[in-house]
């Protein structure tokens, strides 16, 4: 099929959870608020394991991606393992949670924002990706990453045209190239302990 589970159009607290899903040719878990003035919020996204979603031409090919979504979601404990383009992608999508999910083993990114704000990342484990654990790029503003792991691939954080980031109690380390890369001032927030350990470049 071209999505597992897709979400769109004034959809609002659903519950998502304990699922096995694979294989799709587009993302495994689509959340799409592109329809009109839609509403979009509440939905719970848990304890699913995703993999094998790669790119054939509809869209991200991400296990779990958010389109153009502008309300509160929540994504969490979930496991998003090997195969997939991406492991959680957002774009034009703002005040989603993310929390205590395993990603590992991705093609592209770990996760992935594009155009995206006021996001949370909190004790993710984003590990052996092959470009970046976090991959946050052009536009994303105000996004707070807090005590989660990205190590194993060739960037811990990569950060491109970006404004307002802020890093608390993250743990980079063993990435190939740099744990936290900044191709622009983007006048991100270091604050309690970051650690960057083991790569050409930390900062």
């Amino acid at each position: 099929t071209q999505h597992g589970i897709m979400i769109t159009f004034n959809s609002t607290g659903n519950n998502i959870s304990y699922n096995k899903i694979y294989g799709n040719l587009g993302s495994g878990i689509l959340i799409d608020g592109s329809l009109g003035d839609s509403d979009i919020s509440g939905n719970n996204i848990f304890a699913n394991e995703i993999y094998n979603h790669t790119s054939s031409g509809l869209g991200a090919a991400a296990a779990i991606e958010l389109f153009s979504v502008n309300s509160s979601n929540n994504i969490f404990n979930n496991t998003v393992l090997q195969n997939n383009t991406y492991g959680i992608y957002l774009e034009l999508s703002n005040y989603t949670n993310i929390t205590n999910n395993n990603i590992s083993g991705n093609f592209n990114a770990g996760i992935f924002l594009l155009n995206s704000y006021y996001n949370n990342f909190t004790n993710n484990t984003v590990s052996n990706n092959t470009k970046a654990a976090f991959n946050i790029t052009n536009g994303n503003s105000h996004n707070i990453f807090s005590s989660n792991v990205a190590n194993n691939s060739q960037y811990g954080f990569y950060f491109q045209s970006g404004n307002g980031n802020n890093l608390t109690n993250n743990d980079a380390t063993n990435n190939t190239i740099a744990q936290y890369y900044f191709t622009t001032n983007d006048n991100a927030t270091f604050t309690g302990i970051n650690r960057a350990l083991n790569s050409t470049a930390n900062i």
